[in-house]
């Protein structure tokens, strides 16, 4: 995985958790489990995932580690998604998982991060989605990674 940006020296931002906080759950901070540099990179897949396995892709996904306050190292992530197409995905319930693959053996899965996105709902457009984790993404071996996304439905 090759970072595409130094954010280095950049003004101090800090990731949107759903508590506003930094802390994580078992008290770890952001800081402690993200295992990359300050920088921007190019996600090669990246799905959203309800419970009944159904997706929506993202496009054009970049994930960015970045320095917070306090200097405290902290990510986010944005891309491309058909909103009409989310919507429905949250037919499924309000979880929605995030399947992240970083190529190489970089694969994760996100549960239920916290997403903002546009307004645009007219068919076949599509707006930015911002994602942030609520807590430390799991790491996944390909086999997992492949085998999961095998089961999904695309919307």
């Amino acid at each position: 995985m090759a970072c595409i940006a130094s954010r280095a020296g950049k003004e101090n931002r800090r990731a949107r958790t759903e508590s506003g906080r930094s802390r994580e759950e078992g008290g770890k901070t952001m800081e402690d489990w993200i295992e990359f540099e300050e920088g921007q990179y190019a996600v090669s897949g990246a799905y959203l995932v309800s419970r009944e396995n159904n997706a929506v892709r993202i496009v054009d996904p970049l994930l960015e580690i970045y320095s917070g306050r306090f200097g405290k190292r902290q990510m986010k992530g944005f891309g491309l998604v058909q909103n009409l197409a989310l919507v429905e995905l949250h037919e499924d319930g309000d979880e929605i998982d995030l399947l992240l693959d970083l190529g190489s053996h970089f694969r994760f899965l996100m549960e239920n991060p916290l997403m903002q996105g546009g307004k645009v709902f007219t068919p076949n457009v599509r707006a930015l989605l911002h994602f942030y984790p609520r807590k430390p993404w799991i790491s996944l071996s390909a086999e997992d990674f492949e085998s999961r996304l095998k089961r999904l439905t695309l919307i």
